[in-house]
């Protein structure tokens, strides 16, 4: 694990493997720990990423007015180095309507 900052945050993060980034975005109710499986399967193809986001896990945040989206691209510029990613998200995590506003497009949203 290794944390990345934003803001008055560090983040705590999992990279599993190497080449195109896929970022895994928990549900409200648990943390990282939901994409264990995910991680390991696709990190064996591809750099798998999964963080707690503000509030969750092992994520730690002085108290400051901030964004998860902002977040979020704090995690992608550390994880993808200014090359596309795939988002995968759950619940809340998944909850992208906002995103276009930092030049992240949302392909497609399954529902499991």
């Amino acid at each position: 694990m290794q944390y990345i900052a934003s803001g008055r945050a560090r983040l705590a993060t999992e990279i599993v493997g190497s080449g195109t980034t896929v970022v895994f975005l928990h549900a409200n109710v648990c943390d990282r720990r939901m994409w264990r499986a995910q991680l390991d399967g696709i990190g064996a193809t591809h750099k798998a990423v999964a963080y707690d986001r503000r509030g969750f896990g092992e994520t730690r945040a002085e108290p400051e007015d901030f964004s998860a989206l902002t977040d979020l691209v704090a995690v992608l510029e550390a994880t993808a180095g200014g090359t596309p990613a795939i988002l995968v998200g759950c619940s809340l995590g998944g909850a992208s309507h906002s995103m276009p506003r930092f030049g992240i497009r949302r392909a497609f949203a399954p529902s499991f």
